[in-house]
């Protein structure tokens, strides 16, 4: 029930505006927030899952380093 609730609060979000300075990185095969049901990902990681910041958290590390470096 609690991750029901969690994934439709976030899903459901009614933002106006987004921020310019948020970067959104995400899994491509992520089942708990499917990308599909999300807009504005500046990066989405092929065969990626919910869990990319375990497990793909080299490629996730370049990426930061690579955001932050246009800063």
């Amino acid at each position: 029930l609690y991750m029901k609730r969690t994934v439709a609060l976030i899903i459901n979000w009614d933002r106006i505006e987004n921020s310019k300075n948020i970067y959104h990185i995400h899994g491509e095969d992520d089942h708990t927030l499917p990308a599909r049901k999300i807009k504005n990902i500046n990066y989405l990681l092929k065969k990626g899952s919910h869990m990319i910041t375990l497990t793909r958290s080299e490629e996730i590390s370049k990426i930061i380093n690579s955001i932050l470096v246009k800063v």
